[in-house]
């Protein structure tokens, strides 16, 4: 009876004709004793949802989405691609029309290979999916095995859970596994009301696709094949700052997450450098950033430069000057100049990443910090773990 619901509610066919699979659908509940019982003691909605109520504004909306649902085929599939594909030009596929021939382990292979192949962002995900999903535990329920598999391989993956299910023991289960949000296939009186829901719950899950990318570079920084001595003591710090770092990004705490990664920035400067006199050496063929060449006069590796917006950096090549306390800013930028082979437009780079990390610490999170901040961040930590 949902399906008939949604696509009435959704107006879906009234200009064009009903697509098979849902004329299916009206024929079987119009004729079916069952559901003509099922309309009888039920409220049922003639309400109207007009397709300006189903827009998603101001949504980068280059993302795709998968429906996975056993009954894909008998219209799901269809009001999907009606909510996302026709209104909203929003990417849209479907898997689960072969699903009662196969067993849950394929089915999960099935879907995973799917959602890897197609680089999927969203996935909406029927409870149950085998007809075992309604004898069983939830424990064993194929859709939780999947929602975990999903999780394991992207956690940044945005699962909504598609169900006619609203026990309170199966959204404890689907919360355990780490499902993002909970949709209810109601077939009520309140069905646009459902729709609606449906919808914000889409638009949230597009705010946050960002997260499936920023995990990527996470996990490329946080490779564990990296770590070439189990007791560096940078090593074991960076790896529980990255943990920490992730969890904040989760949370959708861009600030704080920045301020962890910096920090493990700055760990691996301080202790890549030493003072040897009045020389600081960078334990790197033991290269000379900073040396006293008279009592008021330091000569430095870099050259300072400071622009008229405040963005302050080193550039490539000597320069004279009459101190010698190397700063976060110039040991860094000597790294990834002398160590890591930067560019001047990558140290440039850095100096504006370092000035966001001053300007958060003396200001106060103010949502300062966006994804391609988080990820150059962690671009400069896999390059320094990678020659640590």
């Amino acid at each position: 009876m949902a399906i008939e619901q949604w696509s009435n509610s959704l107006g879906i066919g009234q200009v064009d004709g009903l697509v098979d699979e849902l004329v299916a659908v009206s024929e079987t509940i119009s004729t079916n004793i069952y559901f003509k019982y099922l309309k009888t003691i039920n409220a049922y909605s003639n309400k109207q949802i007009s397709k300006g109520s189903l827009k998603i504004k101001d949504i980068e909306k280059k993302s795709k989405v998968l429906l996975i649902d056993d009954e894909a085929e008998k219209g799901w599939n269809e009001i999907m691609a009606h909510i996302l594909s026709d209104v909203n030009d929003i990417y849209s596929d479907y898997i689960g029309d072969n699903f009662k021939t196969m067993s849950r382990i394929d089915i999960v292979e099935q879907s995973m290979n799917k959602i890897k192949e197609g680089d999927i962002d969203i996935v909406i995900l029927d409870f149950r999916l085998t007809a075992q999903d309604f004898r069983e535990d939830n424990a064993n329920n194929t859709s939780i095995q999947l929602l975990k598999r999903i999780k394991d391989y992207n956690p940044g993956i945005q699962v909504i859970m598609f169900s006619a299910t609203n026990k309170v023991w199966n959204l404890q289960a689907l919360l355990r596994a780490e499902a993002d949000y909970f949709v209810y296939k109601d077939a009520g009186n309140d069905v646009d009301i459902t729709i609606s829901h449906f919808v914000r719950v889409i638009c949230k899950a597009l705010q946050k696709v960002y997260l499936k990318e920023l995990y990527r570079v996470w996990a490329r920084a946080k490779n564990e094949d990296l770590i070439k001595d189990s007791d560096s003591v940078f090593f074991n710090e960076s790896d529980y700052m990255l943990e920490m770092a992730w969890e904040l990004i989760q949370q959708e705490r861009l600030d704080f997450a920045y301020l962890t990664l910096f920090q493990i920035v700055e760990k691996f400067a301080d202790c890549k450098y030493s003072m040897k006199g009045d020389v600081l050496e960078i334990d790197y063929e033991k290269e000379e950033m900073i040396k006293k060449i008279s009592n008021d006069e330091y000569e430095w590796a870099l050259t300072f430069v400071k622009e008229s917006e405040g963005i302050r950096y080193f550039k490539k090549g000597e320069a004279t000057s009459n101190s010698g306390k190397a700063t976060t800013l110039f040991k860094v930028s000597c790294i990834l100049t002398f160590l890591l082979d930067s560019t001047d437009e990558e140290l440039k780079r850095f100096g504006e990443l370092n000035k966001l990390r001053n300007d958060i610490a003396h200001k106060g999170a103010e949502e300062k910090v966006n994804k391609k901040d988080i990820i150059d961040i962690l671009g400069i930590i896999l390059r320094i773990r990678e020659c640590a």
